[in-house]
């Protein structure tokens, strides 16, 4: 059966390595100086280790993030084509974490471009068949090009000096966002990455002057008067009553001194300051700001456009994610291209579509009571949530 594979596997190679074009790409080795070393999609380690870190500290945006793929995902998927092959597939996927390793790789390439897992066999007799999928560290990786830009390998670096190259069939690489000008992808995170930067200066802008200057404070001006004359001793005891002021505190003071309140009207303009930065990090990464908890704008129709829209993403994403998978992955394990092929399910099936819109109008009609006539449990079940 071994043997039977590998051969089959060495005739139904990928179209990409049978081509022999004439133009040269720009991550080709003739120009690897430009592209890997100087050029705008060079993969810089440190940059995408940066990247990974925004990402784990990141709060409200690795929340955003993960949102891709909880989305992704949420409907499951299911193996179409040849019964002995989808067989096959499912005993593979058995045999690891697969939903954790699609979830593993859906983050890795939208924040570093490119994820990269090894497709790896087995021991002994099944040193031919793929058994598991290990996601890597996508920052170790870098593909190997031959002299007019198509990828023919890829290589792990590994510490200081340590490489290790693995052949096309031995990497499943998953990119979710390609370039225009080179075979790496492009990084969401970099996309959002200068508005992740000045949403953190507003935010910490205004933390610091709501600090200073939000709530109100006293100044004491003595020698309000010009024969007045104030010593130390007397300074210093204004001084200590206006700064342990409270509810219950009555102030008492002569002619001579003068009490101000400061910083009365608190910081002007914060929500607005706050809203725009929020929007402007949240377009950048493609995610409603309804599905992270911000309502934007007064009428539901529009968060219902958004999320569509979002969800359409998300299902651009599936198809380019299937279609690597089957070409990386499952035509290995069924050792066929193209008798097996795994498909995500439609997030919004028009099924669901016309419950939900019927739903709505049910608890549109009693608007002081959106479930008096159906119920939260009938809602649930109509849509098949229990």
């Amino acid at each position: 059966m071994g043997l039977f594979r590998h051969l089959t596997q060495y005739f139904t190679k990928e179209v990409e390595d049978q081509i022999k074009p004439k133009t040269i790409g720009t991550s080709s080795k003739a120009d690897k100086a430009t592209f890997q070393d100087a050029g705008t999609n060079a993969r810089s380690t440190e940059l995408l280790s940066r990247y990974i870190t925004v990402y784990e500290k990141g709060g409200l945006l690795s929340e955003a993030f993960d949102l891709y793929p909880i989305f992704m995902f949420s409907q499951g998927y299911e193996f179409v084509g040849d019964p002995g092959g989808i067989e096959a597939c499912k005993s593979f996927i058995d045999g690891f974490d697969f939903s954790k390793t699609l979830t593993l790789m859906v983050i890795g390439s939208l924040v570093c471009a490119d994820a990269f897992a090894e497709v790896a066999p087995g021991r002994g007799a099944m040193s031919r068949t793929p058994v598991a999928m290990l996601p890597r560290d996508p920052t170790q990786f870098s593909i190997v090009f031959d002299d007019r830009g198509i990828a023919e390998a890829y290589e792990q670096k590994v510490g200081f000096d340590k490489k290790i190259r693995l052949e096309k069939n031995e990497i499943c690489h998953i990119q979710m966002i390609p370039s225009l000008r080179g075979s790496y992808g492009v990084s969401l995170m970099a996309r959002c990455f200068d508005e992740a930067m000045r949403d953190t200066r507003i935010v910490t802008g205004l933390s610091n002057a709501i600090d200073r200057h939000g709530t109100p404070k006293w100044l004491g001006r003595v020698g309000a008067t010009p024969e007045s004359i104030v010593d130390q001793e007397s300074l210093d005891l204004i001084t200590t009553t206006l700064s342990n002021l409270n509810s219950k505190t009555s102030i008492a003071v002569p002619k001579s001194v003068e009490v101000q309140q400061l910083d009365t009207s608190g910081i002007q303009g914060v929500q607005a300051y706050h809203e725009m930065s929020l929007l402007r990090l949240l377009g950048a990464i493609g995610v409603p700001g309804e599905l992270v908890g911000w309502r934007q704008g007064t009428t539901d129709n529009t968060a219902v456009s958004r999320i569509r829209a979002f969800l359409l993403k998300c299902e651009s994403y599936n198809q380019a994610l299937a279609r690597q998978l089957n070409l990386q992955v499952f035509d290995q394990v069924t050792g066929n291209s193209g008798s097996v092929k795994i498909q995500f399910k439609s997030l919004l099936p028009d099924e669901i579509a016309d419950k939900t819109a019927w739903i709505v109008n049910l608890m549109k009609a009693d608007p002081l009571d959106p479930y008096g006539i159906i119920t939260k449990e009938q809602v649930r079940e109509k849509l098949g949530l229990i």
